[in-house]
């Protein structure tokens, strides 16, 4: 109905005027300047670390010493981590000869092969953990925390899009 498509195309030309001014819902800190010299004194001390918590959106301000006493119990677990047998270049290369071979019997296409093919620096990954601030930990200890292994341009990264790609939806 005309009633109908006149109000969807008010709800979006107002949609893309709010989005295209930026910062349209937070024109200033909700922290006072001292509270933000504080937060810049804290994030530039080793000896503290903040990290948003597993759940809730809040942030959780740790001691750097407990924070990576719970990442190396974590990586100690050899049930779920092992130190890797060889090293990135020898991955990049691995990747790189299986997907020139996909090429080479047109299984992608050049695009493809430029998009999937590891990055020419890659990135290592990054071990982080997100504290887990509803569960039981003890006054000495970091609460536990979430493991994430970030991948991003590292050099398996771009074919763990196409992976996602496929199966992300199937997950959800």
């Amino acid at each position: 109905p005309p009633k109908f498509l006149r109000l969807s195309q008010k709800v979006l030309a107002l949609t893309r005027s709010v989005l295209s001014k930026p910062h349209c819902c937070f024109s200033h800190s909700n922290l006072s300047t001292t509270e933000t010299h504080a937060l810049e004194a804290a994030r530039s001390d080793p000896a503290i670390t903040i990290r948003p918590a597993d759940k809730g959106g809040r942030w959780v301000v740790l001691d750097t010493s407990r924070y990576r006493a719970e990442c190396l119990q974590q990586l100690s677990n050899a049930h779920f981590y092992r130190p890797l047998s060889a090293t990135s270049p020898q991955h990049s290369q691995r990747i790189s000869s299986i997907l020139l071979e996909l090429h080479s019997r047109n299984f992608i296409n050049k695009k493809e092969l430029q998009f999937l093919l590891p990055p020419s620096l890659p990135r290592p990954r990054k071990f982080y953990t997100l504290p887990k601030i509803h569960k039981p930990f003890g006054p000495q200890e970091a609460p536990p925390g979430r493991p994430i292994v970030s991948d991003v341009e590292s050099e398996s990264y771009h074919v763990g899009k196409l992976i996602e790609f496929f199966l992300g939806p199937l997950a959800r």
